[in-house]
């Protein structure tokens, strides 16, 4: 289940942010925000950010299906756009 938060931010800190997601390959700046929070939570251990075999399984399935059509080029593109 998902939520959806609604935050208010000073045009400075959209604006930094805007520039943050598409520096580090975000799709937007929700996506940037959501995985800083993630990355926050799991530091100070309030949040278990690891994945299931089933989860890997997925995820390994996902990536090999979008390189057989083209949507990504290669793993070193992956990585660098996970970064």
């Amino acid at each position: 289940m998902t939520k959806q938060l609604n935050v208010k931010v000073s045009d400075g800190f959209y604006l930094a942010g805007l520039k943050f997601a598409e520096r580090y390959g975000y799709r937007n700046i929700q996506d940037a925000m959501v995985s800083s929070f993630r990355e926050k939570l799991s530091e100070i251990g309030v949040f278990d950010n690891s994945f299931s075999k089933k989860e890997i399984t997925l995820i390994d399935e996902i990536i090999d299906k979008s390189i057989k059509k083209g949507k990504l080029g290669s793993e070193k593109k992956l990585m660098r756009a996970l970064k």
